[in-house]
């Protein structure tokens, strides 16, 4: 059997720990959460799952730089059993 699915998300990232020139910054310099939204498609054949998912975050990750966000594409391949 074969089906296509479209997906959007809502999604809240945490930061567990940023560096610079190798040294830790700390927390109170950068935000420790960070909202964004994943659009996404997929499919399943059989038993096998494909799925491509494009994340944008809405809010800085980085307090200091102007437009810090994040973007990220991921592919996963899953098997359903």
């Amino acid at each position: 059997y074969f089906k296509l699915w479209v997906i959007s998300q809502a999604s809240i990232n945490f930061t567990t720990k940023v560096q610079e020139d190798s040294s830790e910054l700390a927390r109170d310099r950068n935000p420790t959460t960070s909202v964004g939204g994943r659009l996404g498609l997929g499919m399943d054949i059989g038993q096998v799952t494909l799925e491509m998912m494009y994340e944008r975050s809405f809010t800085d990750v980085v307090s200091r730089v102007v437009d810090a966000r994040n973007q990220i594409l991921s592919v996963t391949l899953g098997v359903t059993f």
